[in-house]
């Protein structure tokens, strides 16, 4: 069954291999308010597609979270307009959920094929801008942008925001939701998997991944193979696990819960690693 809803393809699905011009022309967003030109094609609007919901938290949007942290672009200080983000990720980006779905899809279909070579998963010196979201939230109800994004189109009078925290209902079941299975289902398919957390995370402390992951790892018989420090340029990044060919997980040196803001230059060289050695 299909469903019509907003979805902002932000990402070159470039690990996919999917064509540009297989998404509909007339989604296209011809160029944003203030934005520096740009060699890839954005697309947002009501497009009709399986029923896929990516968010960075409960009640927050990805499509604001992309302007904060991995997207192309973050909102100017005067926040009327964008400038180029250097530590982007619009060069292949996955979810557990998003990577099993894609597999499910090659099963059943009979054509095209998803060529899904590996995932990356942040559990989500430079100091984080705690301004920022609220310059994304002002850039974003800017009539001009609306109507660039082809958003908004049924004038609601309500202002958008990037998280809805008051009376959002959603099925509180989902928060204790065990991600180990799909890990497990991705590994046992032979889908290579490197999870990075910043050393400083608060909220989601490394010492207790590192302790799901060696029980996933027992749970397939794998043997921690290597343990040891990685470099970032000419200094420590952090710490790195890695359980035989398949599965690694790397601790950020200094990172906090959201590593791509706090940590962007560590976050797009682990990144840019993983995908060049899947590459090759």
């Amino acid at each position: 069954m299909k469903f019509r809803g907003v979805i902002f393809i932000l990402f070159l699905f470039l690990l996919l291999g999917v064509d540009s011009n297989a998404f509909p022309m007339n989604d296209l967003i011809r160029k944003l308010l203030g934005q520096p030109d740009v060699t890839f094609m954005q697309f947002a609007g009501y497009i009709e597609f399986l029923m896929l919901c990516r968010f960075p938290r409960p009640g927050c949007s990805s499509v604001g979270d992309a302007f904060v942290s991995v997207g192309p672009f973050i909102v100017t200080k005067d926040a009327h307009g964008l400038q180029t983000n250097s530590f982007s990720w619009n060069k292949g980006h996955f979810v557990p959920n998003l990577a099993i779905a894609l597999l499910d899809e090659n099963k059943q279909s009979k054509q095209s094929k998803f060529n899904l070579k590996g995932l990356v998963v942040p559990i989500v010196s430079t100091e984080v801008d705690m301004c920022l979201p609220l310059r994304v939230q002002f850039y974003f109800n800017i009539p001009e942008v609306q109507k660039a994004f082809h958003g908004n189109q049924t004038n609601l009078s309500y202002r958008w925001q990037g998280c809805f925290i008051a009376n959002f209902k959603y099925n509180e079941a989902d928060k204790d939701l065990d991600m180990l299975p799909g890990l497990k289902n991705l590994l046992q398919q032979s889908v290579p998997i490197t999870i990075f957390s910043g050393d400083q995370d608060g909220i989601i402390p490394t010492e207790g991944t590192l302790q799901h992951l060696e029980k996933l790892a027992e749970e397939l018989n794998i043997k921690l193979t290597k343990e040891e420090t990685w470099n970032f340029r000419t200094k420590e990044g952090g710490l790195k696990y890695e359980f035989g060919d398949l599965l690694k997980f790397l601790t950020v040196k200094g990172g906090n819960y959201h590593v791509t803001s706090s940590r962007p230059s560590q976050a797009i060289s682990i990144f840019s690693n993983f995908a060049i050695n899947q590459l090759h």
